[in-house]
């Protein structure tokens, strides 16, 4: 078909005009050039369908590479140009191949080996972002006749988002309308990150207050939430959700955006138990270094009240300070059941201890109960060779199984004294 010509076009024709007027003289017009024959037929171009090249409206990744089958015939007069143009204007020489070499310039001289036909095979680097964008394939004669084929290529936003679940993706045994903590690892394909939807059972969740990210108590502002400008590169955080509050199975799917649309998804299940008995009490309790003021060392998980670490009240103490320490570092950090109560450490994903599982989300009795028998137990002796943690550090849960209650307890706050035995621990307790 004929096209109208752009001013890049036509300068490259002109350029190719020269190159055939300039090296002989018209004997019947000395110093002239001829101009176009009103009676001449043009040439013919078209894009062959075959397997692995593009004929028609195609779509592609961004800077990926498209090949298309190009065959071009002469009309009365040879072809001397042939031209690539991204919509309407050239492109550059270095984003095409003809038949597996590098175009040396575009408009490409077509030589007398191929001036009255060819078939060629013209692989075309696309464009980098996504959008829709016309490509020409235009032949060009002595006569200064065209003839164009075009077709629309609509480029995708190149490699998608890369999402991970921690674990097994499914979080069973759970209280419903529990929170549950989703680990995830993000990191961004071709482009960067934008959003991170969340969906229950395929409905987009609308209650913002169940959906948090980062931390607990930041919660989603709009669902799809947008990432921070310091996550859009790629984080590994975590997402909250609080569960249905029915009892059974649902299947929640998160998906991840970047900047132009391309989306990645995950899904993962939840299954919830009844609503169980309530809690007794929650509340917050303080344990004192057991080697400061007389009468103190223990706490009674009832009441969070302070006792000594001997005192009959105690359900945990305090392991006091090691002497073959200094001074300003001495205090041992570590815990102990007293009166028959049993501590073990509650971490997620072992022994026992759903994935999911966070302090916030065990919300009555029966939740408690059935974490009697998990957790991870203590394996070092303190001096009166009574169990003994490890270190303690903020953010640690323990269920503390006690002769009459079992008791779970996350530590909150650790506050150390290097000048003297005020250390303590603060802690969330529930039964």
């Amino acid at each position: 078909m004929r096209k109208l010509l752009s001013l890049r076009s036509l300068i490259g024709i002109a350029l190719l005009v020269f190159i055939f007027t300039s090296c002989e003289e018209d004997p019947n017009n000395p110093g002239g050039g001829g101009g176009i024959d009103p009676g001449s037929t043009g040439p013919s171009i078209e894009l062959i369908a075959d397997s692995g090249f593009v004929s028609t409206d195609a779509e592609v990744s961004a800077s990926s590479t498209f090949v298309v089958k190009v065959s071009a015939t002469a009309g009365d007069n040879p072809l001397n140009g042939f031209f690539v143009e991204e919509d309407g204007l050239n492109i550059d020489n270095d984003r095409f191949t003809v038949n597996g070499q590098a175009a040396a310039a575009n408009p490409i001289f077509v030589t007398d080996a191929d001036n009255q036909g060819f078939t060629w095979e013209v692989a075309v680097r696309a464009h980098d972002y996504p959008e829709t964008r016309s490509y020409t394939f235009l032949v060009s004669d002595t006569d200064q006749l065209t003839a164009s084929v075009t077709v629309n290529i609509t480029t995708g936003g190149g490699l998608p988002p890369v999402v991970e679940i921690g674990g097994s993706g499914m979080f069973e045994g759970l209280e419903a309308g529990s929170i549950v903590s989703i680990p995830l690892t993000i990191a961004q394909g071709t482009f960067v990150l934008s959003s991170v939807a969340v969906y229950q059972d395929n409905e987009l969740i609308t209650d913002l207050s169940r959906l948090s990210y980062g931390d607990l108590n930041n919660q989603f502002t709009d669902n799809p939430y947008p990432f921070p400008i310091e996550d859009q590169n790629g984080v590994v955080t975590t997402i909250f959700v609080k569960a249905q509050e029915t009892e059974g199975t649902a299947t929640y799917t998160l998906v991840v955006a970047d900047e132009f649309g391309e989306t990645t998804s995950q899904s993962f299940t939840i299954s919830t138990n009844p609503i169980g008995e309530p809690l007794t009490a929650e509340l917050t309790g303080v344990l004192l270094n057991a080697a400061g003021p007389a009468g103190t060392g223990g706490l009674d998980l009832d009441d969070g009240t302070g006792t000594g670490s001997s005192s009959a009240l105690a359900e945990i103490k305090d392991n006091g300070i090691d002497l073959a320490q200094p001074t300003e570092s001495n205090w041992r950090k570590t815990i102990s059941g007293v009166n028959g109560t049993v501590v073990r450490w509650l971490n997620p994903g072992i022994d026992g201890v759903a994935e999911g599982f966070t302090y916030a989300g065990v919300t009555n009795k029966d939740q408690i109960t059935a974490l009697a028998g998990a957790g991870t137990a203590f394996q070092n002796m303190n001096d009166d060779g009574e169990l003994e943690s490890w270190t303690l550090e903020v953010g640690e849960v323990f269920i503390a199984v006690g002769v009459n209650n079992n008791y779970l307890i996350e530590v909150t706050e650790i506050s150390e004294d290097p000048a003297s035995n005020d250390d303590f621990y603060r802690f969330n307790i529930k039964y």
